[in-house]
C-alpha cells in the first residue's frame, strides 16, 4: 500500500508517525499496558484487541529519520548533524521508553535500524566509532 504513495505524501507523514508511535509507547505505562513474561511491552484494547507499541515505533521512527535525514543530507559528514536529532534525542526517547518496558531486544532492534539510517544516509564510517 505504502508503495503506491508518493514521496512528498511520505515525508507530511514523517512527524505524526513519530508522534502516534510515542504515543503508542507511552500508553503501555497506563491502566492499558499489559506485561508478558516480565515484559510490559503490550497494550489491550478494548475488545480483547492487544497490539505491541514497540512494532509500529519501529515504523514510524523509520519513516521519520528518512524524512530528517534526507532533508540534513549536505551536512551529515560533521557529527552534530549526524547525531541530532536521530541519537539525541528522538532516538534515545524511543529506545528508553522501549527499555523500560524491559524489552532490551527490541531496544536493540531500534538501534540497529538506527545506526543502519544513518549509514545508508552517508554519515561518514570514522562517526561511528
Amino acid at each position: 500500500l505504502l508503495s503506491r504513495v508518493g514521496a512528498g505524501w511520505l515525508k507530511r507523514l514523517g512527524w505524526p508517525a513519530l508522534a502516534v508511535s510515542v504515543l503508542l509507547l507511552l500508553l503501555v505505562f497506563t491502566p492499558l499496558g499489559v506485561s508478558v513474561n516480565g515484559n510490559r511491552n503490550w497494550i489491550q484494547l478494548p475488545g480483547g484487541f492487544t497490539a505491541q507499541p514497540s512494532e509500529a515505533a519501529k515504523l514510524g521512527l523509520s519513516l521519520w529519520m528518512a524524512c530528517v535525514l534526507v532533508r540534513k543530507g549536505p551536512l551529515l559528514s560533521e557529527w552534530k548533524h549526524s547525531a541530532v536529532p536521530v541519537l539525541f534525542p528522538v532516538g534515545l526517547l524511543v529506545v528508553g521508553l522501549v527499555l523500560l518496558g524491559n524489552d532490551l531486544g527490541t531496544a536493540m532492534i531500534i538501534l540497529l535500524i538506527v545506526a543502519g539510517a544513518l549509514f545508508f544516509a552517508g554519515t561518514p564510517l570514522r562517526l561511528f566509532i
